[in-house]
């Protein structure tokens, strides 16, 4: 039909105004339960495991600029290589950089969760090459300040 179709298939999004739980999107509810002071449950891999991570923001920036130029495809959107990181090291950095104190526990493995997953993101990188992305740490501080924030509000 002359159509031009995109994909964007998301890898971990994340961001500020997120409402993780406890199985579905880890660096989300790893925040809330840093910001809570409530016990964070880590599900195999030791704290090992490591993903990409991406803000939703930044999704709506790529397709906003594929709307304005549109090229059809499907297009891997992530964090990619340089915003990946393991379950240890974001809780690290709450402890460290955010003064947050939190129990850690230690889960089963869950059943088909990988161990790591970083997304591919050059092809869109490619054709749109002045698309970015935050920092996964910038992203960190934002989500903990929009906790702290929802906190102080109820």
């Amino acid at each position: 039909f002359g159509l031009r179709t995109v994909t964007f298939r998301c890898g971990c999004l994340t961001g500020k105004s997120g409402t993780a739980i406890e199985m579905q999107g880890f660096l989300g509810y790893l925040v809330k339960c840093a910001v809570e002071g409530e016990p964070y449950t880590i599900y195999g891999h030791d704290g090992y495991q490591v993903r990409d991570n991406i803000d939703a923001a930044d999704v709506a920036d790529a397709i906003l600029r594929y709307a304005a130029d549109p090229r059809g495809g499907v297009y891997n959107m992530g964090g990619g290589p340089s915003n990946s990181v393991s379950v240890l090291e974001c809780i690290e950095y709450l402890q460290t950089k955010h003064g947050c104190k939190f129990e850690i526990k230690k889960g089963p493995a869950r059943i088909g969760d990988h161990a790591w997953w970083v997304t591919d993101t050059r092809k869109f990188e490619k054709d749109y090459p002045g698309w970015t992305r935050k920092n996964v740490y910038e992203v960190v501080d934002e989500m903990v300040l929009s906790e702290r924030s929802r906190r102080r509000a109820s």
